[in-house]
């Protein structure tokens, strides 16, 4: 399985969760940065889609073939 490149928010949100840890549940902690995502000015947010376009870039390069797919998960009876 071949993983996605990250966008602009999940890489902003691993780094965030590295460098102060996630000292609450994980649904509280997600709206916090989802919050503090949304208070980033313009200019901070294009740091974060240059490293988004960066990733997907060497995503390409290492995966020049890949194509999204879905995996169809199947429920159980």
């Amino acid at each position: 399985h071949i993983p996605r490149p990250p966008n602009c928010f999940i890489l902003f949100r691993t780094y965030r969760i590295r460098n102060i840890g996630a000292t609450e549940r994980q649904a509280n902690f997600s709206k916090m940065l989802a919050e503090e995502w949304r208070n980033l000015s313009q200019a901070e947010r294009d740091v974060w889609k240059e490293r988004a376009e960066a990733k997907s870039r060497l995503h390409k390069e290492m995966y020049p073939d890949y194509k999204y797919r879905p995996v169809r998960r199947t429920s159980k009876p």
